[in-house]
């Protein structure tokens, strides 16, 4: 049995995370308020899965991470 809960944006997610310490979390890149970009560091250090994706081209974007 899975236990899943979604949030609106990358700043809910981490207040989310204060309460409920999943084993995964899956970022999208572009969330609202705080990308998932912002949130990466916070949660890089916890003992979890990150995976991060988008549904938007990013051909026309120059990232560093």
């Amino acid at each position: 049995m899975f236990d899943v809960r979604f949030t609106n944006n990358g700043k809910d997610a981490l207040e989310s995370y204060q309460v409920w310490h999943p084993d995964i979390i899956v970022l999208n890149i572009w969330m609202p308020v705080m990308t998932g970009y912002l949130v990466l560091p916070t949660l890089r250090a916890k003992p979890l899965v990150l995976t991060m994706g988008s549904g938007q081209s990013l051909h026309h974007f120059k990232l560093s991470i």
